[in-house]
């Protein structure tokens, strides 16, 4: 009995750890302020426990932003989540996003930094994706500051 109970515990450790962890998808963000920055970096989602880890990085300034969503969006009806990222220049973003596709995981998102900076975001899509919804439809997504949770 011993033998079957450490090879069901073997058995459920390399699927956490091994399995657990969903795709890794490149992440492009930007702040609309009086000088635009740029930030390329990724999101890996993790299926078995929900929520992903975001990381992005600052193409001009090497301003660093991550965080983490509890966000399990693949599962739920409405695919909308919410993020907050801390910056090493000590902005905080907050921001919502929605989950386009799952396979392979595809989304964008907006929200506001605690300066007000806007910032808005596309992942598991292309930089020229990023590009054309940067230039076309970002205006269109960005939530209000109140709709967005503290």
């Amino acid at each position: 009995m011993n033998i079957a109970k450490w090879a069901i515990t073997g058995l459920l450790f390399w699927h956490v750890t091994g399995c657990s962890a969903g795709p890794v998808v490149p992440l492009y963000g930007r702040f609309e302020t009086s000088v635009e920055e740029s930030f390329t970096g990724e999101v890996q989602a993790n299926y078995w426990i929900g929520g992903a880890k975001i990381y992005g990085k600052g193409i001009r300034t090497n301003v660093v932003c991550e965080g983490h969503t509890p966000y399990s969006g693949c599962f739920t009806p409405d695919r909308i989540g919410h993020a907050d990222l801390l910056c090493t220049d000590g902005r905080l973003i907050r921001a919502s996003f929605y989950v386009e596709d799952c396979n392979p995981l595809q989304g964008w998102g907006s929200g506001f930094a605690s300066n007000g900076d806007e910032f808005f975001f596309i992942f598991g899509g292309s930089q020229a994706e990023a590009e054309h919804f940067f230039q076309q439809e970002k205006k269109h997504l960005l939530p209000k500051k109140s709709d967005i949770p503290l």
